[in-house]
This record gives structure tokens, sequence and C-alpha cells, in this order.
């Protein structure tokens, strides 16, 4: 666990200073068009979100300035890119950090195209609902074999997580395409889950 820990925190660092234009520009990303989408269905226009793995902080630019954004991730120079625009970010393992925050602490959780690195989704699962007050949204990427090995070779193992572990929610999208990887010359289209559970 602590190479994976330390190759994703590497992967990314590597990137960060130009993760916007290079990567998050490039890969047609469906995943939080329907967040927004889902947000103003109902009605959330306000109050703390918890970002899991943040990256760079990009969410603050499809959701605005009303929400108060705090971040998790794995990578010290993504939290900085995501600190340049506002965010409030703890650096280290999402399942070490998020068991530091109190009951109902925040009021949304985003998890958006990260889950994928970590193993115990299900222990993530009570994590989450533990800790939001209002509402929980999450990207289940569903990896093809090729994806994987390609991961592997860069000393990375990515898990495929159903979206059966979150009960009652208030919205599933099965199967969907979800973004591209950009780091490819041919068309490699990511497909998987998107959940939305509102809680209150």
């Amino acid at each position: 666990m602590e190479n994976q820990r330390k190759n994703v925190a590497s992967l990314y660092d590597k990137v960060a200073p130009i993760y916007d234009d290079s990567f998050e520009a490039k890969a047609e990303n469906h995943i939080t068009p329907k967040l927004v989408e889902w947000y103003e269905k109902y009605g959330l226009k306000d109050g703390v979100i918890l970002d899991i793995g943040c990256g760079t902080g990009k969410l603050k630019e499809y959701l605005g300035d009303n929400f108060t954004y705090k971040g998790i991730d794995i990578s010290p120079q993504m939290a900085i890119e995501a600190k340049k625009r506002g965010y409030e970010v703890l650096v280290g393992p999402i399942e070490d950090l998020i068991k530091t925050f109190p009951d109902k602490s925040v009021d949304h959780i985003t998890a958006v195209s990260c889950l994928f690195f970590l193993e115990d989704w299900p222990e993530l699962v009570k994590e989450f609902q533990r800790v939001a007050r209002k509402s929980i949204f999450v990207s289940l990427e569903q990896f093809r074999p090729e994806v994987t090995e390609k991961m592997r070779e860069l000393g990375i193992t990515v898990y495929n997580h159903s979206a059966s572990e979150i009960e009652s929610p208030t919205e599933v999208i099965k199967n969907t395409f979800l973004w591209i990887r950009p780091t490819t010359k041919e068309r490699v289209e990511i497909f998987g889950d998107l959940v939305f559970k509102k809680l209150s």
C-alpha cells in the first residue's frame, strides 16, 4: 500500500502544473456537468464541500463561489494548485484523512475520478456517510484490462468499484461514458457509474 501511495503521489506531482491544460482540458469530462445538473435539481446551492482527490481544485469552476471548498489529495503539488483556487487542502492518504473529520462536519462530499486508486471502497462509503450532512456524489470508473495493465506498469493498481455499496442512492447512472484518457494517441473511452445520494 505504501508503494501505491508513493507512486500515485509522484505521478500527480509531476503533472500538477500542466494538469488543467494538458489533461483536464482534453479529457472530454462528462462527470462534473452531471454533478452540476444534480446539484441544481436538488437545490444544493451552498455549504462546505469536501472534495476527495481534489486535484487542482477545478470543481470550483463548475460550482462557483457560493460553496466553501475543502480538499484531500495525496499529491502535495496538486494541493498547491488547489490552494490557488481558494481551497483548504489536507495532503495525504484519503483513507486516513477522512477519519479525522468529525461526524456530519461537511455539507457535501464529492469524489470525481479518484476512487479507483483506493482498495477498500465499502469502508470509504461508511466514512462518507458519516462525515457528510447533505449529499454525496461519486464517479466509479470501470477500467478495461488494457488500461489496468498500463497503470500497473507505472507501479499503480487501479480498482473497479460497485455502485451497489451506496444504499438507497437518489440518482444512479450505470455504465455511462465518463471521460477519455487524454495521454493516448488512440481514443480510449472510460465508462463507469455516477452515484448521487441526497442525505437531507
